[in-house]
């Protein structure tokens, strides 16, 4: 049987409002009061806050839409809220400034003329009276008689293309659409659907119109480059205002062979590691190829090639090659939008990068966020901080009617609150109800239909103040402003909450059955959360206060060897689970090690001094390479004075790798090698930060002595990475610090060639002018000339051919030319281009054969004719005494068989 919420609101902190009361007599003779309609009393609150979301809004007349003569009447009205407390929110408005410190772009006529514009609605009398129509929680909605018309004649446009989308499915088989889902999966597995569809299910109807039909969302929509930064203060309703723009832009976008894109991203402050700027720039370029290959039905060369240049390496593509991505999928579509809501909760730096980073010309942005500066706060209205004292008030005698409930339901609340408050992401109901039944025996869950009712239970003892997420699985509190009550008071509420989720973590984790066995993230989905978390939790006092569990588990192998096992696979991997590779992980890792990662220093200290004679859990030096690795510097320190070398194979990498500056600092105070190089030939420090496009900490190694002509791994020196990135500023540093363009290594040869391949005319531009050699052979294509051709880049060409490259060059094993190689491949374009520019057509390869011989091989009759036309001799024979047309006839081309004969006889 459900068990029934317990009661324990009575009256409205906001109004004073008592709902009927009706007193009942319990079994144990105790005479307890219970609300007649506990769900009228709810609701009633819930007004009361969507009253306060509605006037954080702009009015009209603030939005300089209203005439001055309604300012009297207007004044008035909002006086008669002020026994609620809530006077003067009006003017904490959702705000509509420009973006800060971005450089503004240059207007552009509407070229979005075909997205539906609604219709301006007639005045309707509240409109007149208040200045906007306002909408009454609870009270119903008129229809929007529009929308209605606009979703029917968009879904019988959706049923007449469901025919052609089959046809065209059946056409490209189920081979390409894996191969899509593969490439999407590699970009990112982060997906804000769920969360989307979850905020939008909460909208009422109608609700959001104001915003889509504001002057400043339609001229955002009309003009390219445009950004929207919406601020406002939480609770205000801007997440429902993304969902609603978001809704409008993806569904009455027009149906035409190019069609508007749109990316968004719900960010959220308890998944900053897991949301920044390469997360989210990876996610955006997730949902537009997948718009993209709706409107396409194709995969860009440029998504292709970076995907395949990763694959057998298996790692993730860094913010350049996403841009690169980017800018092949934008060009593809007519329109793009990117909606961002609460960029304010994600880490410092994303906040700075990210909008700079993915700011395209073409690209519209909307971003929704908090201005949480001084100034702004001091500057508005008194009545905020009266709200904000009414409703920590209200929250804390929620609380306090929770903890004072009988046991064990006070108990079980208790553990609750604190992992949805302390948690370091959104814990599952699922997560929830495991770590539960480890603490709470009677509350073991076995069966699904036992985890159904196990996840009711957690809202009812908690007084309904948290909500499960349907789409996420996920426990949260009911309303934001709660969620921001918990985060400011939850070390005061919950008095060692981190000690005891340490403890729970090493009690759970300790369990025989996590040591071995398969199927171990299936049975225990509380599992991966505390392999991977349980450190970070017990930094601070938890770490001295549960020394001894954690010594206990990290001097146990097989729990360490598990634990790390849980902890390499990605936290989404049940949405992917065709990508887990549960063997791959690092092995032998041992207790100290974890705990140096998590940078527990009093825990290394005495797993060393217990460990002196024996290596169970011990071993110093993998411990320098793991605290490097999670960026430990007071681990660092502790282990350099008990002579722990600093130059452990890989740990300068390793700290260069992850952005740990200071941890650089101090092994290279104590005699680290700046230029040491790593496992399997991995390249040194300064690779590792040029890899991740850390300017700062790439000018920190040079300063310390690193070489920028140092080569090593596949990508070759530190120059070619920076060229392969396409980052100018990183390539002018390396070039001012000595570095030699024409140096020779890695998978591209030199870095001219890596920024030919790639495209980047300004990178090719800086190393021309700084000496590099446009004909030095090497690389997968021979030389930068080469790559140019064959990629069809002529202003690239253009510009190799001004810095003295050779048009004749022979390149490769068989000594081919440039023009040999595109007529081979029937580049017809590059092959005229070429032959205008002065390419020999009858130069030979080693084998004798020309262009021609190499166009009428592989039945390039276009390239054929064009190079007849252009003069090319047909009657060349090469060493096995062959022509073009021998080899035409040889191969049964017969097209290109009938331009030659028709050549031989002019």
């Amino acid at each position: 049987m459900r068990r029934p919420a317990t009661v324990v609101f009575q009256y409205c902190p906001l109004c004073n409002y008592v709902p009927e009361i009706h007193p009942t007599t319990v079994a144990n003779r105790k005479t307890r009061a219970h609300v007649a309609n506990t769900d009228n009393l709810h609701k009633h609150v819930a007004a009361h806050l969507e009253e306060l979301a509605l006037l954080s809004l702009p009015w009209q007349d603030d939005m300089g839409e209203g005439s001055s003569s309604r300012d009297s009447p207007l004044e008035e009205k909002r006086s008669t809220l002020k026994d609620a407390g809530v006077n003067g929110l009006d003017d904490v408005s959702l705000m509509f400034d420009d973006p800060p410190k971005l450089e503004p772009l240059a207007d552009e006529p509407n070229e979005f003329n075909n997205l539906f514009q609604p219709e301006a609605p007639t005045v309707d009398s509240r409109e007149a009276e208040w200045g906007f129509v306002p909408s009454i929680p609870y009270d119903g909605h008129s229809e929007d008689r529009v929308l209605q018309n606009l979703m029917r004649k968009h879904l019988a446009s959706q049923v007449e293309e469901l025919g052609t989308k089959h046809r065209i499915e059946r056409e490209i088989g189920i081979p390409t659409q894996v191969e899509l889902q593969t490439i999407c999966d590699w970009i990112s597995p982060m997906d804000f659907s769920a969360a989307h569809e979850r905020i939008s299910a909460t909208r009422q109807e109608g609700t959001c119109d104001w915003f889509i039909q504001s002057r400043t969302v339609t001229d955002f929509i009309a003009h390219r480059g445009s950004v929207i930064w919406a601020v406002g203060i939480p609770g205000s309703g801007k997440t429902v205002l993304s969902s609603a723009i978001i809704d409008y832009l993806t569904r009455f976008a027009p149906s035409s062979p190019q069609r508007a894109a749109v990316a968004y991203a719900y960010c959220d402050s308890r998944m900053q590691e897991s949301q920044t700027t390469l997360d989210l720039v990876a996610c955006f370029l997730r949902q537009l190829l997948e718009v993209y290959w709706e409107v396409n039905v194709s995969i860009p060369d440029d998504v292709h090639a970076i995907y395949y240049l990763h694959k057998e390496t298996k790692t993730g593509p860094s913010v350049a090659e996403c841009l690169k991505m980017l800018t092949a999928l934008i060009a593809g579509c007519e329109s793009v939008f990117v909606v961002i809501d609460a960029l304010d909760e994600c880490g410092p730096a994303t906040r700075q990068e990210l909008v700079r980073t993915i700011r395209f010309p073409v690209v519209r942005f909307l971003v929704q966020a908090w201005a949480n500066d001084s100034q702004r706060l001091e500057s508005g209205p008194p009545s905020l901080s009266l709200v904000s004292r009414e409703l920590d008030a209200y929250y804390n005698e929620i609380t306090m009617r929770i903890f004072n409930q009988p046991s064990p339901d006070s108990t079980l609340a208790r553990q609750i609150l604190i992992w949805v408050a302390f948690s370091r992401r959104p814990v599952t109901t699922s997560e929830i109800t495991d770590i539960v039944g480890v603490e709470v025996t009677s509350q073991v869950i076995a069966s699904s239909r036992g985890v159904l009712a196990g996840a009711e239970l957690l809202t009812s003892v908690c007084a309904g103040i948290l909500t499960i997420d349907s789409k996420a699985g996920t426990l949260r509190p009911a309303h934001v402003t709660l969620e921001t009550y918990l985060q400011r008071n939850r070390e005061g509420i919950f008095a060692q909450a981190q000690e005891y989720i340490t403890a729970s973590c090493m009690r759970y984790l300790s369990f025989e059955e996590f040591k071995a066995g398969p199927s171990r993230l299936q049975k225990h989905p509380f599992f991966h959360y505390a392999a991977n978390e349980w450190g970070h939790h017990a930094l601070g006092a938890a770490e001295t206060a549960c020394k001894e569990a954690i010594i206990a588990f990290l001097s146990n192998r097989q729990a360490v060897e598990s634990a790390m096992q849980a902890k390499s696979i990605n936290r989404d991997w049940q949405f992917y689970p065709q990508h887990v590779d549960s063997e791959s992980y690092p092995r032998g890792v041992t207790g100290i090690a974890l705990a140096a990662f998590f940078g527990l220093a009093t825990i290394v200290e005495a797993l060393m001094d217990k460990s002196v004679n024996e290596r169970s859990c011990s071993d110093p030096e993998e411990a320098l390479f793991w605290a490097a690795t999670g960026g430990s510097a007071e681990v660092i320190k502790l282990l350099l004075t008990r002579g722990v070398s600093p130059n452990v194979r890989g740990v300068m990498r390793a700290a260069a790798e992850n952005g740990y500056e200071d941890v650089i600092r101090i092994l290279a105070a104590n005699g680290g090698d700046v230029n040491a190089g790593c496992y399997e030939d991995e390249g040194s420090a300064l690779q590792a930060a040029a890899i991740k496009g850390n300017e700062t900490l790439i000018r920190r190694l040079l300063e310390l002595g690193a070489d920028p002509n140092r080569v090593g791994g596949e990508l070759g020196s530190v120059l070619h990475i920076a060229a392969v990135n396409g980052d100018e500023s990183i390539t002018g540093l390396l070039l001012e610090n000595g570095a030699d363009p024409n140096m020779k290594g890695g998978m591209y040869g030199f870095a001219l060639q890596a920024a030919v391949e790639e495209g980047h005319e300004n990178i090719i531009q800086m190393l021309l002018d700084n000496g590099a050699d446009v004909n030095l052979e090497g690389g997968p294509y021979g030389n930068a000339f080469q790559a140019a051709v064959e990629n069809g880049d002529q202003d690239i060409v253009e510009l190799l051919l001004a810095h003295g490259a050779n048009i004749n060059t022979m390149i490769g094993g068989e000594k081919y030319t440039a023009l040999q190689e595109v007529a081979r491949r029937g580049l017809e374009a590059m092959v005229e281009f070429l032959i205008d520019r002065g390419a020999n057509m009858d130069s030979r390869q080693r084998n004798g054969q020309t262009a021609l011989h190499q166009a009428a091989k592989e039945g390039q009759a276009g390239v054929v004719a064009l190079l007849v036309q252009k003069g090319a001799n047909p009657n060349i024979r090469d060493q096995r005494g062959f022509t073009a047309l021998d080899w035409a006839k040889k191969k049964n081309f017969t097209e290109v068989v009938r331009v030659l004969e028709a050549a031989r006889q002019l």
